[in-house]
């Protein structure tokens, strides 16, 4: 059996259109995701594998919370960031 890990968007749910250019990741399921051993100790190390996943999409961590690209552009156009 395997661990399904992935991020979610923490700018899930600002109300914007799902046909607008900034839709966000997660609303399409289109999330960084590991599947990591059937162990605590797999879970932990797999960590690792999905944050440099994430970093490499244009995922960043802002204010404690992972943002898609998507949101990150849509904040920064509309100065929430």
């Amino acid at each position: 059996m395997a661990i399904f890990i992935t991020l979610r968007c923490g700018g899930r749910g600002e109300g914007r259109s799902e046909f607008g250019k900034y839709r966000c990741w997660s609303d399409d399921n289109d999330d960084p995701y590991v599947l990591a051993g059937d162990t605590k100790k797999d879970a932990y190390l797999s960590l690792e594998d999905l944050f440099t996943d994430a970093k490499s999409a244009g995922w960043k961590r802002i204010n404690g919370e992972w943002m898609c690209p998507s949101c990150i552009a849509f904040n920064a156009e509309n100065k929430k960031a």
